[in-house]
């Protein structure tokens, strides 16, 4: 599928930097093709590193100004902000502000954010209080370094969100409303839209088959796709839209569903032959 103007006003379609087995640039390169959006995906444990490079960043750059694209970045996902242990919520916090220097010279679109809870579940921790005030002090630091906090945006999670959503507006912040996080945890996706999208910078839109999220849309509901077209037309901000899938295979898919769902009536044929424009 070509990559058009964008299945909705204001919105910029997405992708991850790592849907195939390549690095970051090469990633994005390809990505330029099919998405307006390139999310950057990272890791830095003991396992491996992808972190780039002065020079990588500096073709990431070169690439958003010649291709038109722009750029989320993902803070690490199992940073725990909120942690009991003050040295590796400090950590964490280190972790996230190294993270947003390297990224700086790409002006991302929106850094996102996961405040991990204590635990997993309903609720982020036994003692939501005193989590709330670890994430507080954690999320001064970070809302100083990207001058803008609505370009901070926490994600929706498993649990509750507005545990999270106090923080939100207390700080300030943007929100990543991940969809298919909401359905995977059994939350009201009309009713999240309806709170959170009017501080929502980026959504995240991806499937949940047999309880396995981050595959491709055609796993969302038609119902609850119709749940976001709908609120999306109705509030047309600028917003990036990431398919956060992991293989070329369900981005494609993920491409077809959307363009399918949003063609005119009457022309729709299963999205095999069908563009965003």
């Amino acid at each position: 599928m070509e990559k058009g103007n964008g299945p909705f006003v204001g919105l910029r379609v997405g992708a991850p930097s790592c849907v195939r087995p390549v690095g970051t640039l090469e990633n994005a390169v390809l990505l330029a093709r099919q998405v307006q959006d390139v999310e950057l995906v990272f890791w830095d444990c003991p396992e491996g590193c992808n972190l780039p490079g002065q020079e990588e960043i500096s073709g990431l750059r070169r690439l958003g100004k010649e291709a038109g694209l722009s750029y989320t970045v993902h803070l690490p996902s199992e940073a725990r902000l909120g942690s009991v242990q003050e040295t590796e919520r400090l950590g964490a916090l280190d972790q996230c502000l190294r993270w947003m220097d390297l990224c700086r010279p790409l002006e991302p679109f929106a850094w996102v954010l996961h405040l991990c809870g204590d635990e997993r579940g309903r609720i982020p921790s036994r003692d939501g209080a005193r989590w709330q005030d670890r994430c507080s002090r954690s999320l001064e630091a970070l809302c100083a370094a990207a001058e803008r906090p609505r370009d901070l945006c926490a994600e929706t999670l498993d649990y509750d969100f507005a545990w999270a959503g106090e923080l939100v507006e207390e700080h300030g912040l943007g929100v990543c409303l991940d969809v298919g996080h909401l359905v995977a945890g059994g939350w009201d996706v009309e009713a999240s839209l309806k709170r959170w999208l009017d501080r929502t910078k980026v959504l995240h839109l991806h499937g949940v088959r047999r309880g396995e999220d981050h595959v491709s849309l055609s796993w969302l509901a038609p119902e609850v796709r119709r749940q976001v077209w709908s609120a999306l037309d109705r509030d047309p901000r600028p917003r990036v839209g990431t398919l956060e899938v992991f293989t070329p295979e369900d981005l494609e898919d993920s491409l077809r569903v959307l363009a399918a769902d949003r063609a005119p009536r009457g022309s729709r044929k299963g999205g095999e032959d069908l563009d965003f424009s």
